[in-house]
């Protein structure tokens, strides 16, 4: 709970901050990882693969699995923009075993409603990349 958090408890935007000046973008503090989003091209690129639930192909993903397999006491993952979508990627992965926070998630689902179908996914692709409604 924000309001009643301790006074030596730092805030999961001073934390997400000091993820993205990390060369990895990510950033451990006692039980929690704090994942960055999107900061330089090769980040751009794998914003591309989220809307195709491909995120653990970026390599932000492969560096936060990493860690989470030697730092078993990680029980929460912390997300923005391009973290967001990490994070939530991880924990479907991991079977819901952690608790997520998440800014600003670019999260979006081309096969919505199950319906897989050119016209579909063409109009889908538009609107999430062109902003076309």
């Amino acid at each position: 709970d924000i309001l009643n958090k301790p006074k030596n408890e730092i805030s999961d935007s001073e934390e997400l901050s000091r993820a993205y000046k990390q060369p990895n973008k990510l950033k451990i503090n006692n039980n929690k990882l704090y994942i960055a989003g999107t900061s330089n091209l090769r980040d751009v690129i794998a914003d591309t693969l989220i809307p195709f639930k491909l995120t653990r192909f970026s390599q932000r993903y492969k560096d936060a699995d990493k860690i989470l397999r030697s730092n078993k006491d990680i029980d929460t993952l912390v997300g923005h923009s391009l973290g967001s979508a990490v994070s939530l990627e991880l924990n479907k992965n991991y079977n819901d075993k952690f608790k997520t926070r998440n800014y600003s998630s670019p999260v979006f689902d081309l096969f919505k409603n199950n319906s897989v179908n050119d016209k579909n996914l063409i109009q889908n692709i538009k609107r999430y990349y062109f902003n076309v409604w």
